[in-house]
Formats: C-alpha cells, structure tokens, sequence
C-alpha cells in the first residue's frame, strides 16, 4: 500500500473507533499468517482470494511463517493446524457454505460449487480477521460463528450459476470501489455482452486500498480506461467500454429505450438519484455505509408501486449538512456541489482559497473526491466526515460481488427485482436472510412522486 492508501484506512478506522489517525495507522501495521494445505485445492483459491484483499487493508499478508516474526492473527483453511502462538481464525469450506469462527469445528478437505462463493467467503473472512486482531476495541457486532450459507442466500440450484448468461448492453455507472468489486466478481460467471463503463474522475492515490484492479501504475489516468483494461483479459464474452463522461452526457441518450440495464456504484446519494431520472429499465445497486453494513437494490420499471433508487436514497438531513460542510470548505456554493462535478469556474474559486492546486488538475474532479483527497493530504483540517469515509477492500468487493452474482441469477430469470428488492447484510455477522424485503415507494420521493416521470416511465417499458 501506498502511503495516501494507508492513512486513507487509517482515517476510517480512527473515525471508527474514536481514536487519533496516527494511532489507527500504527494499529494497521499489523501482520496477517494464512495457512491453508498446498494439496487442498479450493482452500487455496480461497487463501488467494483473502491475502488480495488483505493486502488493501493491513501491512502485511504472508503464508510464509518464517516472513513474519509473530503474526497478529493467522486465518487457518480447512484441516491444516496452527503454526503459531497466536490469535487464530478457522475457516472450513463444504460445498455450499463456508463457516469462520476462532473455535475449530470438525472439518474436511475443502469443497466450493463456484468460485464466486470464494470470494464472498473471503470477504466475510477478511472482516472478522480484522475484528479478531482488534479484539474488544472493534466498535461493531460481530457473530462469533459466521455461516455464509449459499443455497440459504440464492434459494436454487447453485450449479446453475455456471450455465451460461446473455446480459445484453449493461451500462455501468462508477468505476471506483464498488465498480471494480462488480467486475471483479462478475469474472468468475460464463456470462456475455457489453458493458460500458461510465465514469469521468481520474484515479487517485486514495483509491489503491479498496479499488481491485488499481495499482500504482493507473494514477493520473481514467478510471473507465484503466478499469476496462485491467478487467477485460478476464472475460471471453465480454466486451468493456469505457466512458470517460457522465452518464447523462453518453452520446446514445435519446428519448427512447437507450437505457434497459444499469449498474450503480457511484458514491452519492445524489448520483443515485440522478441516475434514477435517466429511467433505466432495470437497475442494479450496490453500496456501502462506511465500513459497517452493504446495501444492495434492485428496481424494474414499471415498478408497480415498489421503491425507486430516489426511494430508498432520499435526500437526508445528513446529506444537506455535508454538501453545505463541503461547499464551505472548498470555497464554493452549495449549488455547485450538487452539481456533482467541478466545474472550469469552481475550479477557479477553489483554487483561489487552495493556490497550491491547478485549476486544470481538479476541472472534472468530483467535489467528494477533491473533499477527501484534501482531507487525507491534511489540508483541510477538520473531523473525519462520515459521508466521504473511504471503506475497506473487503466491504467494497463484498457490495460488488454480491451484485454481480445477483445480477447474474435476475438476468438469467427475468425478474430484476424478484424475490425481493432491498437488503442490507454486515461483513461481521451471518448473512440475516430475513432481513431481505420488498420495499414499497415512498411519498414525497421525487421520481415516484412526479406524475410527468411515472407516465414517461409507463410508456416506455411497455405499460400505456
């Protein structure tokens, strides 16, 4: 990890547990030990899943014991035993569930009915290895036996996620943390078509500790660019097309059904909404509160009296504050940081407060992004601000994954928004399959509630 990578973790967990940045920093400099037998196949796909995303998180990952002298935590796979004398994490792997907890349970040489299911496992691993090491200092609740059930959590046959998947023309909007975790899941499916990958911002030094497919060598360029090169090897019968523009600025748009499948990661409740006015045929969300909860959405049109994108991001009191807390703090007007994009004149403006910045350097930047930037380089000196906290690897990719595979099963079935249309699920605890529900429209939301938009909408996908 870069260092702007490094206190970008250490400002989450500092505003986590209510500690200084410097003393979350020194916390993160902690080694992790995987141990997993080389004969066990699929344990050590899964050992490979988990090191990859710690690596984003902590200082060092190793399966080597004589690398590190103690490590802090060892995350033990299938039936190997404990090379250390230290805090321990078993994790077994049968078929279709994966169980992690810091008691051993009678386990079996490993078992996994798709990749996809690893990498989720290895999400949900990575989150209490995390908790274990910080032990009682970890602010949130964590299940001491996590069970990530598939066939619970997909109710079908799981050897059907690798029948093959037409998606068609998928627009996917965000190419940061959650974005990358989308494809980075979706890889592992036998699915085709084309996704154009829509998103105007550069990579930045801040977004190597949860972004997959960024490295060091991407910083300065698009997104759309680089996230479209460094995933497309993975896929046969995918085409990725990157888009360096706002959506609403994509060439194509017109009044007819330009837009039938959209993907959103993009970061603001904002954005969210604005995508929902594109009216989409089918949307598919994905996004993380910080670092404690993932939620995920679907949404169909006509949505016959269930919730929009608008519906469930409404404009909150805590959304108004921080706009008003970042247009303060950069120099501009509340109005322009709705925008969501600087603009040549808010350059201008910032930079006249910053003179250290150039207009030309942050012209297309979103202001969030410029918010956090600031934040992490110390330039703005105030709290660590709940809205622009930067969560870890292991969150954005569970939200991404969890996504994709959903994609994937909808897709293939025909109902974007069946069984049901919302969940929200933690990293630490057991995936609450009843927490999953259909939420209904709420009144006031400004796309439902616009009889102008609602007709349009009717229109469009098939009802008069």
């Amino acid at each position: 990890m870069n260092i702007t990578a490094l206190k970008e973790n250490a400002k989450t967990l500092a505003a986590a547990l209510g500690i200084d940045e410097d003393t979350a920093e020194t916390l993160l400099d902690a080694s992790v030990l995987i141990t997993v037998d080389a004969a066990d196949e699929v344990g050590t796909r899964m050992a490979t899943e988990l090191e990859l995303l710690l690596q984003r998180t902590v200082s060092a990952v190793t399966r080597d014991i004589d690398s590190v002298k103690q490590p802090d935590v060892e995350v033990i796979i299938g039936t190997s035993a404990s090379r250390s004398r230290t805090k321990c994490l078993f994790v077994g792997i049968t078929d279709e569930r994966i169980e992690i907890g810091e008691a051993r349970r009678e386990s079996q040489v490993s078992s996994i009915r798709h990749q996809a299911f690893l990498l989720i496992g290895a999400c949900f691993t990575a989150a209490k290895a995390l908790a274990c090491y910080l032990g009682e200092r970890f602010p949130f609740s964590v299940d001491e036996l996590l069970i990530i059930d598939f066939r619970a959590i997909f109710g079908e046959d799981l050897d059907s996620f690798r029948e093959p998947v037409d998606l068609g023309t998928v627009y996917l909007a965000g190419a940061g943390a959650v974005g990358n975790g989308f494809l980075y899941g979706l890889r592992y499916f036998d699915v085709q078509g084309t996704i154009h990958v829509v998103d105007p911002k550069l990579v930045k030094e801040g977004n190597l500790n949860r972004c997959m497919f960024y490295d060091k060598d991407d910083l300065g360029l698009q997104k759309a660019n680089r996230l479209c090169s460094k995933a497309q090897p993975f896929f046969n019968k995918i085409t990725l097309i990157p888009r360096n523009h706002d959506l609403r600025d994509s060439p194509e748009r017109h009044a007819g059904r330009w837009l039938e499948r959209l993907v959103v990661t993009v970061d603001s409740r904002r954005g969210r909404r604005n995508l929902q006015n594109e009216m989409p045929g089918e949307v598919y969300d994905a996004s993380t509160t910080g670092i404690q909860e993932v939620v995920v959405h679907f949404n169909q049109q006509p949505t016959a009296g269930k919730a929009c994108l608008s519906c469930i991001y409404l404009e909150e009191n805590g959304e108004l504050t921080h706009e008003g807390h970042v247009a303060d703090l950069l120099g501009v007007g509340v109005d322009k940081v709705r925008e969501t994009f600087i603009d040549s004149s808010a350059a201008m403006e910032i930079c006249r407060r910053y003179p250290t910045i150039s207009p030309e350097a942050i012209q297309g930047t979103a202001y969030d992004s410029l918010f956090k930037q600031l934040c992490g380089q110390g330039e703005l000196q105030i709290a660590a601000d709940k809205h622009v906290l930067a969560p870890f690897a292991f969150v954005s990719v569970l939200a991404g994954a969890m996504l994709a595979v959903e994609m994937v099963r909808r897709v293939r079935k025909g109902q974007a928004a069946v069984p049901y249309n919302y969940w929200r699920l933690a990293p630490y605890s057991t995936p609450n399959i009843r927490g999953r529900y259909n939420r209904e429209k709420v009144d006031g939301c400004e796309f439902c509630g616009d009889p102008v938009r609602t007709k349009c909408c009717n229109q469009l996908w098939g009802i008069d």
